[in-house]
């Protein structure tokens, strides 16, 4: 440059401070659209997690609505298991029958997932807040599998009930899959389960 060359050293100071004054705000100025975007990024990932616990929230309300009913069946089941044969009729039967449903809960746990395996899960910077939905989505999935255990009374139920009256509860009172008003998808059990069938299968 033409101040190296005249040895005009107090310029060749100023360019290199200039240069360096340059490059430093090029770097803040990185810096901060990259914080803005991460900002930006780690906002649009706490609204879907939000709305995946809000929905999470509605399907365990209508999880214990589900399986209250089938508990219900169950007592009405084992008071019928008291009683004396002759007293019983199709309601029993199709209580044995209730009492063995299980719905597969299911969670949408795709925002947590893809977090973690991006590696973005940093950019939720509170590390309580982390440990919580960690801790959260850990119980969920025990519960899950939990729900989803196919029981020793369900098989049994199902092998000696004869075939006819499990058609019969299922085509009454199976489970049926209802869409709210907010395009909210869950199984219902029906409370009450009448059935017709032939005595012999009664008696």
């Amino acid at each position: 440059p033409r101040h190296v060359r005249d040895q005009n050293w107090f310029a060749v100071g100023l360019d290199f401070v200039i240069v360096v004054i340059g490059v430093f705000i090029g770097i803040q100025v990185a810096n901060w659209n990259e914080e803005r975007q991460n900002r930006a990024l780690a906002d649009d990932y706490l609204d879907r997690l939000t709305t995946d616990l809000v929905t999470e929230q509605a399907l365990w309300e209508r999880a214990i609505d589900y399986f209250g009913t089938a508990r219900a069946y169950g007592l009405e089941a084992l008071d019928g298991f008291d009683r004396p044969t002759e007293t019983l009729d199709e309601g029993f039967l199709a209580a044995v029958y209730q009492a063995s449903q299980i719905w597969f809960v299911a969670p949408n746990r795709a925002t947590f997932d893809e977090l973690q395996s991006t590696g973005r899960i940093t950019l939720i910077d509170d590390p309580v807040l982390r440990t919580a939905l960690a801790n959260h989505y850990l119980r969920s999935a025990q519960t899950g599998v939990t729900l989803q255990q196919n029981s020793q009374y369900r098989r049994i139920a199902r092998l000696y009930l004869d075939q006819q009256v499990q058609g019969e509860v299922r085509a009454r009172c199976g489970d049926r899959w209802i869409t709210d008003d907010s395009n909210f998808y869950y199984v219902e059990l029906p409370e009450a389960c009448a059935i017709e069938l032939p005595a012999d299968l009664v008696d």
